[in-house]
């Protein structure tokens, strides 16, 4: 049973080819899998325990959905980034308690060699906000391969 109550699941793959007149050989390849989501913790900060429940979850079920759509074995996975925006009843802490402490978890069990790039973004959401990601690997900064991010509706 799912406690996140998921609302949308987005997954996109990125492809680059050629960078400043370079070709790319073998094309860099991400993947950036989103989850809208219900939040909880609306309104309020008290305890955070049930969203840090969640970025656990969401952590094996949006990084299972990048492997996927790249098509390749979990223990190819290079890197990933992570970025949660939180609605307009939501606090920044929503988004740290999804992010920070469990969310890394199942990707380290499912992925074994793959570590974080120390980037991410959280946001407190206005209506229609864009918001960016990081996404790099630790020797090609600027080229990594797996990318998650949430959103609280």
């Amino acid at each position: 049973m799912t406690r996140a109550r998921i609302r949308k699941l987005v997954t996109i793959v990125e492809e680059v080819r050629s960078e400043m007149g370079r070709k790319e050989s073998p094309p860099t390849r991400r993947a950036a899998a989103n989850a809208v989501i219900g939040n909880p913790c609306a309104g309020c900060v008290e305890d955070l325990e049930e969203l840090m429940a969640i970025g656990e979850e969401l952590g094996g079920i949006l990084g299972d959905a990048c492997v996927k759509a790249l098509g390749i074995p979990p223990g190819d996975a290079q890197s990933y980034g992570k970025a949660a925006l939180v609605g307009l009843d939501g606090e920044l802490e929503h988004a740290a308690a999804i992010l920070h402490p469990r969310l890394g978890k199942p990707l380290a069990r499912r992925w074994k060699r793959v570590r974080p790039w120390c980037g991410r973004t959280r946001s407190a959401a206005q209506r229609a906000i864009r918001s960016t990601f990081p996404s790099a690997t630790r020797s090609r900064p600027m080229s990594g391969r797996i990318s998650t991010a949430w959103r609280s509706a």
